[in-house]
């Protein structure tokens, strides 16, 4: 399918061209096979690349406050834990705007919700991130994740790569310039979270080494 879309919206896409505006919805890893512009929406921004809390979750708390309004998150949340819950499905959403409605769906359609059933449906909903996830893309996404960048090797990766973001196991952001991470149901898995350690001091061990290097050489 990848390469078909790529055929078709290659070379500035001349038979799509109308003469009235368009939209096309396009694969989101249709993005990284074109050399054309493309005016890609990103992710909410819930934290920046340091981790620290960004303005997108008061925008996400929006999307959910539109449909859900404040007097009702009780109701639907539980009396005790409702706001702490909707925190929750925010953060764990990755900032995806389709994942929250999707998620809010599914709680709100329980008569009932307490803690148990709040995280069986969210482990339900991580699944079916983690099915898509190959073992031999775990050292892959380690570096992403540490590195906040897409990484393309070769043709041969490229295949990885198209399922990890068609998929939306990697999501993409933007600050100044653009950067990536992982779907938090991803990362959190612990064959990953495992192979991320591994990565981090492998990466710490040569910055060290280098270090030790330089002082030698000077």
């Amino acid at each position: 399918m990848l390469t078909s879309a790529e055929r078709v919206f290659t070379g500035g896409a001349p038979y799509l061209q109308l003469p009235v505006h368009v939209i096309y919805t396009l694969p989101p890893a249709l993005v990284l096979r074109l050399s054309e512009p493309v005016h890609f929406l990103p992710m909410l921004k819930l934290h920046d690349r340091t981790g620290k809390r960004a303005a997108g979750f008061e925008a996400a708390r929006e999307i959910v406050r539109q449909r859900v309004p404040d007097d009702h998150v009780t109701e639907f949340f539980g009396a005790t834990s409702g706001e702490d819950r909707v925190e929750r499905l925010i953060a764990w959403s990755g900032g995806y705007p389709r994942e929250i409605v999707r998620l809010l769906q599914t709680f709100v359609a329980e008569s009932s919700l307490d803690e148990p059933l709040f995280k069986r449906l969210l482990s339900i909903a991580a699944d079916q991130y983690r099915r898509t996830v190959p073992e031999s893309a775990l050292r892959w996404l380690a570096r992403v994740h540490v590195e906040k960048r897409l990484i393309i090797d070769d043709d041969t990766h490229r295949a990885t790569v198209d399922l990890m973001v068609q998929n939306n196991v990697v999501l993409r952001y933007l600050n100044d310039a653009e950067w990536f991470d992982l779907h938090p149901a991803v990362r959190e898995m612990p064959a990953l979270r495992d192979e991320i350690a591994r990565f981090r001091a492998e990466q710490e061990k040569l910055r060290a080494e280098q270090e030790k290097s330089g002082r030698s050489g000077g």
